[in-house]
């Protein structure tokens, strides 16, 4: 049976969310870390992190196409937000504890109700956007069962077109690099988009006709790419520099034009990866591990994203533009399993504690009591 529609569970899709979350680490640490900024000319050490970077852009994207794989045939229920809800909590209040108690003393007041209220925070987008994306699933999944299979991907043409393309020839838009006001994909939106690219490619097994290696070409395709107009537009900018400002051609044309998260390029790459990781058979003995590790991958963004820790990783890792590329690849690839690593096993311990306090009983509980009175409410309403 075809891996992307086996009733089983797809060991795919935990591969990819694996691969997709070492990547937003390793991004992390070449933006955050300073090594990307940090090069004293365009050498093959600045090439070679860029390669890097652009190579691992689509983590994102993967990570909400997968939220829509998993969800356009599943029942829902808004209690599923309640732990994780708690969880972003419980890391945002306790890392900003810790910190004040070592190194960061001079918090003010509007801060600390930040951490208290991290959906309403920048420094967690992902869980901000994801948090409203979550409200709306529902009302997808409604609509993804009722069109057709032609609908859905006409749905998903013109979306294509709207977002993604038009970034490429919006010209006079270069901060938020799109059209429509999705802020370059840091967006709920964007989200949703990707969520039913995710559902067309579980319920109609889009571009599953692929085969692995040539869903992994495609990858390697949009990644050379998007390397490729990078390079070209460095360059190009750099002789015309000669005659006329800079800024004047950055601003018109922007060398990063292609590595938003909305960019076709990026979108494709993370789409081929995607069907890659779910044509590709995982070995059985991967079975238990994917299994283990996947209800703590979250929060390892969670963990490393918390502007406490992203204050240690701030320019800290300016000394890798120095190395030769094939030094600099083996650090951030190895730092970054570091943080990867141990994001894993502290939330190891607060999945512990969660199981020990029954928390997903209380919660059941609790949604169950709230949802009696909620019915009580709407029954009033629908008398008036």
């Amino acid at each position: 049976m075809n891996q992307s529609i086996s009733s089983e569970r797809n060991y795919g899709i935990d591969l990819l969310k694996v691969i997709s979350m070492f990547f937003v680490v390793n991004l992390h640490l070449l933006g955050l870390g300073g090594i990307l900024t940090s090069f004293p000319g365009d050498n093959a050490s600045f090439w070679t992190a860029w390669l890097l970077e652009i190579a691992m852009l689509c983590a994102v994207n993967c990570f909400a196409m997968a939220t829509g794989y998993l969800m356009a045939d599943r029942s829902f229920r808004y209690r599923k937000m309640v732990p994780m809800w708690l969880t972003v909590q419980l890391y945002s209040v306790l890392i900003m504890m810790i910190s004040y108690q070592f190194y960061l003393k001079d918090i003010s007041y509007l801060a600390w109700l930040s951490y208290l209220l991290p959906v309403t925070a920048p420094y967690y987008w992902y869980f901000t956007a994801y948090f409203g994306l979550f409200f709306f699933i529902p009302f997808a999944n409604i609509l993804i069962a009722s069109i057709s299979r032609k609908q859905h991907f006409i749905l998903l043409f013109t979306g294509f077109l709207l977002f993604s393309v038009s970034g490429i020839v919006n010209f006079g838009n270069l901060n938020n690099k799109d059209s429509f006001n999705l802020s370059g994909g840091y967006s709920m939106w964007w989200l949703l988009y990707l969520y039913f690219v995710g559902a067309g490619i579980k319920k109609y097994n889009f571009f599953m006709s692929l085969h692995r290696l040539q869903a992994l070409a495609g990858y390697g395709c949009m990644v050379g790419l998007t390397f490729l107009s990078k390079f070209l537009i460095h360059r190009i900018l750099a002789q015309y520099d000669r005659f006329l400002p800079y800024s004047y051609y950055l601003s018109v044309y922007g060398e990063d034009r292609f590595t938003p998260y909305l960019s076709p390029t990026i979108l494709l790459s993370g789409l081929f990866l995607m069907v890659f990781c779910l044509k590709t058979p995982v070995p059985r003995w991967l079975h238990r591990p994917l299994k283990w590790i996947s209800p703590m991958l979250f929060q390892v963004y969670v963990i490393h994203a918390h502007p406490s820790v992203c204050a240690v990783i701030y320019n800290g890792f300016t000394a890798f533009s120095t190395y030769s590329p094939i030094v600099l690849t083996a650090c951030v690839l190895a730092v970054s399993l570091g943080i990867f690593i141990g994001c894993i096993c502290i939330d190891w311990f607060r999945l512990q504690l969660f199981r020990l306090l029954r928390i997903e009983k209380l919660v059941d509980c609790a949604a169950d009591w709230f949802n009696a009175k909620a019915r009580c409410v709407f029954t009033v309403f629908e008398k008036i």
